[in-house]
């Protein structure tokens, strides 16, 4: 279904796209995310069970965390999907595991354990709120659900199939108070 290698691709302003990393096992890079620091780019590598590291300055990755519960439990789903960074933790969405997960980012940004924040949802990608409340894409339910900081779960968006060709399967918050503040 899927093959290796994967390849990250870095866009410059001189040279135009150009291929940064190649990284000969991964079969279905995902989503991504910037550490605070900026010099690291995290990507899911949904079948693996890792969340790999990316240099920006260098061309070089490293896995950043290997674990099981990031990995599909049947291969016709993606493990480990969206990823946001929030609060000194990154929170990923492990999709056919009907989980949110996150890790503390260490101060050397290293991993933490992986610890469940949330199971029972089939969660694609997220979006955080500025109150902590997460919007999460149901791909394929064909909604959006609301998940308060205190478990309470809100589908504060539903979409019938024949309005839609494609479901939510990305969701991205604004950087103003007034997009996404409850």
């Amino acid at each position: 279904m899927f093959k290796s290698p994967g390849y990250v691709w870095r866009i410059n302003r001189d040279k135009g796209a150009e291929e940064w990393v190649r990284i000969p096992d991964a079969v279905f890079l995902n989503g991504c995310v910037w550490l605070p620091d900026e010099k690291t780019l995290l990507i899911c590598e949904s079948m693996s069970g890792r969340i790999l590291a990316i240099d920006r300055f260098e061309p070089r990755w490293q896995p950043w965390i290997t674990d099981d519960q990031l990995r599909p439990e049947n291969q016709q789903m993606p493990g480990a999907n969206g990823i946001k960074y929030r609060a000194a933790y990154i929170y990923v969405s492990v999709t056919n595991r009907n989980r949110i997960v996150r890790m503390r980012v260490r101060s050397d940004s290293t991993s933490g354990p992986v610890e469940t924040v949330a199971e029972n949802l089939r969660a694609d990608d997220f979006a955080f709120s500025t109150s902590g409340a997460l919007y999460i894409a149901t791909h394929p339910a064909h909604t959006v659900l609301r998940l308060a900081s205190d478990g309470t779960r809100v589908t504060s968006l539903g979409l019938k199939r024949a309005l839609l060709a494609v479901p939510p399967a990305h969701l991205a918050g604004a950087r103003t108070k007034k997009a996404l503040s409850t």
